[in-house]
This record gives structure tokens, C-alpha cells and sequence, in this order.
């Protein structure tokens, strides 16, 4: 079977050799990455600004937005199953995933268009039908780029460093988009929508960009042909198979609950910092900036770690911290934003870990799962993790809105909240995230695919492809 470094070094385009140890050369690397960008960067304001946006700037209820994303994340959620499944059965000249990551790029620029360039007086179903099409691309990118990850590195710790460059790509896109509205005010615009308008734009140029480099400069190795005696048909009953794995089903369950925790965080954000603790737009951003910025840099920390810890042992060790420092927010004092910031660049050098480390322990045991069947469901198992993603999304908006609603808490900008709705945003704020994502760090314990396990098991792959022949 042709190793990713076999591929660079037979691909037409003049460009340095790839590293060693089966790592990308530099550029090829950052072109590889570089559709994180604004994969990663749109996944912030889905979940702070849209919301926002939409009960406020546009102007449906509160209810109304909540129940919009929660029933399109929910629908959506089976979308992910059939995507995973339609990429495994894939074969063409391009390769497996990367007509797909075209394919789901295209749908990106279209929604956040429809969804970032809405006006007051828009209809739910101008924001349903823009965020269907919106999670279905995002899906089908995050997907195929995550499997077409897990060929181009295919060592334990050279998964690790890949899938950690595909965070600090998401992160930096994040950061830049975040930056970019401070940007458009420091120049004198301060229009309402402005800065949702402004990230739209930028999104929806930076996608097609970034997706032509990425499909120009890297080509796809092979799917792995099934081993003698296995049945390479793909079917949708593969995921019970998938889920009936120990170490599969730890993955999935510690994703999902880690990220209703994250994200419920992500969608009571603004609501949290302004309404409840009295900080102005700018201020927020800039809280958020350096949170962000922190988990942009913590990411080689991380990387190393998995060197020494594994990466296990590694997202435990993030998710206590994340655990540990996020009810401190409930403490800290009210307009001393030189106190909150250094308080929450600690949280966010803790949430950068928990995304890589649980996608690169996934491409592990596909080669596990495919130890024991003979079959490679790369697509199958990222489509889980795509799944658990959705599901953590839509109950954080989902439920703590309707809480929200149910308290009798204000969205408006400047509307009076009774002490009983702050109080209750203030408890969903701090506590729901770290009670969850304890549960997540709950669910990983057993995993057992460490370093030398990962290393048995791809020994025994390689003796029975030189067996096949291979």
C-alpha cells in the first residue's frame, strides 16, 4: 500500500520532499490545513453571534432561534450516518474524500451567505434552510478531511502532530475571524449586524481559497483494499458494529458529552459577559479574543504532551483543567476585565486539546477496527464524531435557551433582567460545562489504545499485507 510520503514524492508539482517520519513537507502541510481555517472559524459563530444575531438583530423570539437550531441539528444528525457511509463506499481518481471536501466547501460559501447577510424581517425559514445546508457541508468537509488526515499519517505520533495542525488552523481562523469585526469598528463602521455581516463575507471568501490549495498541492493515498476473507461491502449497520468497539464507543460518548458541555459554554457567552457581569461588545470581544489566542498557542504544548502522556492521558489531563477553572468564572469581580482575561486565556489554553486528540485517537482505532474486520470505515467513524458534534450543539441551544426563556431572561441588548434570570444564566454558565465535560473524562477512562498498543496492531497490519502480498 503507498504511504503518503511514497505519494509526494511521485505527485508532478515541483515542491520539497516530505519530512521525515512520513510528515508532510511544510507547505503541503499548511495547504492540507488550510480548509481548518474557515471549517473552524464558523463553528464560533454558529454558536455566540448567530443566535444573538437572530433574536436580536433580525428579530425572532428567543424560543423561536433556540427551537430553530435545535431542530435543525437534530434532523441534521442523521445526515452524518448516510454521508459516512456514501464516503466509504467512494472510489475515483481524486481519491476517497477530496471530492467530497469540494463538494462540502461549495455549500459552506453558499449558507453563509443566506445566514451571516440576513436583514431585520428575515423568516425562520430563511435560517433554517441556510443552517440545514451549512451543517451538511461543514459535515461532509470535517468528515472527509479527518479521514483523508488519517492516510496521510498513519504513525501514532505523527497523527497526533497532524491532527494538531488541523486545531491551530481552526483556532487561528477563529481568531482572525473574532479580530476581524474589531478591525471594521477600529475604521469607523458600527452599524448594527456590521460585524456578523463582516464575518460572512470573509468566510465566504476564505473558503473556495483554501479548499483550491489544499486539493491543488495534496494528493490522497489509497483506501486500504479489505484483507482476504473480509467482506468489503458498506453498510449502514457497520455503526452498530463500530459502536459494539470499547475503545470506538468511548470516543463517541466522551466527544458527545465534552462538546454539549463546550458549546453550551459558546452559546451563553455573550449573554453571560454582557447581560449578567455588565461588559460592553468590545470588551466581550476582546475576552474571547484572548481565549481563543490561548488556544491557538496552547496546541504544540499539547502535541508534546501526547510525546510523554499519549493522548489519552493527555485529554484527561485538558478536560480537569477545563473542569477545574471553568466555575471560577462565577467568582470572578464584575468590571475588572485585567482579572478575567489571564482567568480565561487558562481556560482556553485547556480547550484546544480535547478536539485533536479525540479525532487522532479515532484514525487509531479505525486501524484496531480494521486489525479485526479486514475493512477500513475511516468515513463511518468520523461521521460518529460529526454525529456527537451536532448533538452537543443543538442541546446547548436547544435547552439552555428554552431555560432561558422559561426564567424569564431578556435577549435584547440593554433590556432590564430580573436578579432570578442573571442568577440562572450565571449557574448554566459556569456549571453545566464542567459537569459535563467531567462525565466525558468519565467515559474515556479504559481506553487502552496507547502508544505501544496503537504500534502492536499496526505491526500485525503490516505483516498481513506482506503476507497479501501488498
Amino acid at each position: 500500500m503507498a504511504t503518503a510520503t511514497d505519494i509526494l514524492a511521485d505527485e508532478a508539482q515541483p515542491a520539497s520532499p516530505a519530512a521525515p517520519h512520513g510528515r508532510l513537507a511544510t507547505e503541503r502541510l499548511l495547504a492540507f490545513v488550510s480548509p481548518a481555517f474557515p471549517i473552524g472559524a464558523v463553528s464560533l459563530p454558529l454558536t455566540i453571534y448567530l443566535p444573538v444575531y437572530y433574536s436580536g438583530y433580525v428579530g425572532l423570539s428567543l424560543s423561536v432561534v433556540g427551537f430553530a437550531f435545535f431542530i435543525v441539528r437534530t434532523l441534521d444528525i442523521g445526515f452524518d450516518p448516510v454521508m459516512g457511509w456514501v464516503i466509504d463506499r467512494t472510489r475515483s481518481p481524486w481519491g476517497q474524500n477530496r471530492p467530497w471536501m469540494l463538494a462540502g466547501g461549495l455549500m459552506v460559501v453558499l449558507s453563509t451567505l443566506m445566514l451571516f447577510l440576513a436583514e431585520p424581517g428575515s423568516t425562520v425559514g430563511r435560517l433554517v434552510a441556510g443552517l440545514a445546508i451549512l451543517y451538511a457541508g461543514t459535515s461532509i468537509v470535517a468528515i472527509a478531511q479527518s479521514a483523508w488526515a488519517a492516510r496521510l499519517a498513519t504513525g501514532y505520533n505523527e497523527r497526533g502532530y497532524l491532527y494538531a495542525w488541523l486545531q491551530v488552523g481552526a483556532s487561528a481562523g477563529t481568531f482572525v475571524l473574532l479580530g476581524l469585526p474589531m478591525a471594521g469598528a477600529a475604521l469607523g463602521g458600527d452599524k448594527p449586524g456590521q460585524d456578523i455581516h463582516i464575518m460572512g463575507l470573509a468566510l465566504a471568501v476564505a473558503m473556495p481559497l483554501s479548499l483550491a490549495w489544499a486539493l491543488w498541492r495534496v494528493l490522497e493515498p489509497p483506501v486500504p483494499p479489505a484483507h482476504a476473507g473480509a467482506d468489503d461491502r458498506v453498510r449502514m449497520g457497520d455503526y452498530l458494529r463500530l459502536l459494539a468497539q470499547p475503545n470506538i464507543r468511548r470516543l463517541v460518548v466522551a466527544d458527545l458529552l465534552v462538546n454539549f458541555g463546550v458549546a453550551t459554554s459558546s452559546t451563553l457567552f455573550l449573554f453571560f459577559w454582557r447581560a449578567a457581569r455588565g461588559y460592553s461588545g468590545p470588551q466581550s470581544n476582546l475576552i474571547i479574543l484572548t481565549y481563543f489566542f490561548a488556544a491557538l498557542v496552547s496546541v504544540p504544548l499539547w502535541a508534546r504532551l501526547v510525546r510523554v502522556l499519549g493522548k489519552h492521558r493527555a485529554f484527561i489531563l485538558a478536560g480537569m483543567g477545563y473542569v477545574l477553572l471553568m466555575p471560577v468564572m462565577a467568582f470572578l469581580p464584575r468590571g475588572h476585565i485585567e482579572v478575567v482575561m489571564p482567568v480565561f486565556a487558562g481556560v482556553g489554553l485547556t480547550f484546544a486539546a480535547s478536539n485533536f486528540l479525540i479525532r487522532s485517537m479515532a484514525a487509531d482505532a479505525n486501524d484496531e477496527w480494521r486489525l479485526k474486520s479486514g475493512v477500513d470505515r475511516l468515513g463511518q467513524i468520523y461521521a460518529l464524531l460529526a454525529s456527537t458534534t451536532k448533538v452537543g450543539s443543538a442541546l446547548a441551544v436547544g435547552v439552555t435557551f428554552r431555560v432561558l426563556d422559561v426564567v424569564g431572561f431578556k435577549a435584547k441588548a440593554g433590556a432590564a433582567n430580573t436578579p432570578s434570570a442573571l442568577h440562572a444564566l450565571e449557574l448554566i454558565y459556569v456549571g453545566a460545562p464542567a459537569f459535563m465535560t467531567f462525565l466525558g473524562l468519565l467515559a474515556i477512562l479504559g481506553y487502552r489504545l496507547d502508544r505501544e498498543a496503537h504500534g502492536k496492531v499496526q505491526a500485525a497490519l503490516a505483516a498481513r499485507d506482506a503476507e497479501a502480498g501488498r
